[in-house]
């Protein structure tokens, strides 16, 4: 993902640009890093970064790591 596209999907978002779990999506999500080394980054939990991820990839119907579509599973 790039800066650009995570802005755009941080829109669609109510994460504040400021959090530090945001932060730390950016850094795994654009920069490539893992969610215990944007955490430690970040200054906050590696749940609230995979939270924030969750979010950003609910919001966008894409997949952070590799930018496929995300298909819901019906059961």
């Amino acid at each position: 993902m790039t800066l650009t596209e995570f802005k755009a999907a941080l829109a669609m978002t109510r994460l504040s640009i400021d959090g530090r779990a945001t932060l730390g999506a950016l850094l795994v999500l654009v920069d490539g890093k893992t969610r215990i080394e944007a955490a430690q980054a970040a200054e906050c939990s590696h749940q609230a970064v995979a939270r924030s991820i969750a979010k950003i990839c609910r919001a966008t119907k894409r997949c952070g790591y590799c930018g496929a579509k995300v298909k819901r599973i019906t059961a």
